[in-house]
């Protein structure tokens, strides 16, 4: 079936299951096995509002972006995610664009927090080995407390 976006409901579903996979993995403390769901050539964008902006280019720096997320072990999330709109581009990548509010708690107790909300935009590409494979994705918040 297609969608009037151009995309197969099944390939909607894979990139929605992507942005579910990220937020999982990170909540689960496994969060260096995201980088498997970026292209190798992907770029990782933290814009203005948040803790630390700035631009993650390539596999081996959101390798090591998520190798030290996972490090640290005190630090407990959750990623609530709504609102996901897909929308195809010239180029065959699809947009996809949605929130997250974050929870977090820093010091092991579990009491969490609403740490951060924010606009995504992640830009999906046609996986080479099949599927779809985040090529660009950027965090804008516009609430944050961390």
């Amino acid at each position: 079936m297609k969608l009037h976006t151009g995309f197969t409901v099944e390939d909607a579903s894979a990139m929605e299951a992507i942005i579910i996979e990220f937020g999982y993995l990170v909540d689960a403390g496994r969060a260096a096995e995201c980088p498997k769901l970026f292209a190798p050539d992907a770029q990782l964008v933290f814009a203005e509002g948040s803790p630390k902006p700035g631009t993650f280019e390539g596999s081996d720096a959101i390798r090591g972006y998520f190798d030290a997320r996972q490090a640290a072990t005190h630090v407990i999330t959750r990623h609530i995610i709504t609102n996901i709109r897909l929308e195809s581009k010239p180029n065959g990548q699809v947009e996809a664009s949605y929130f997250i509010t974050l929870y977090r708690s820093e010091d092991g107790s579990r009491k969490a927090a609403v740490a951060m909300v924010a606009n995504m935009v992640d830009v999906f590409s046609p996986d080479p080995a099949g599927g779809w494979i985040i090529k660009h994705r950027t965090v804008a918040p516009f609430l944050s407390r961390v």
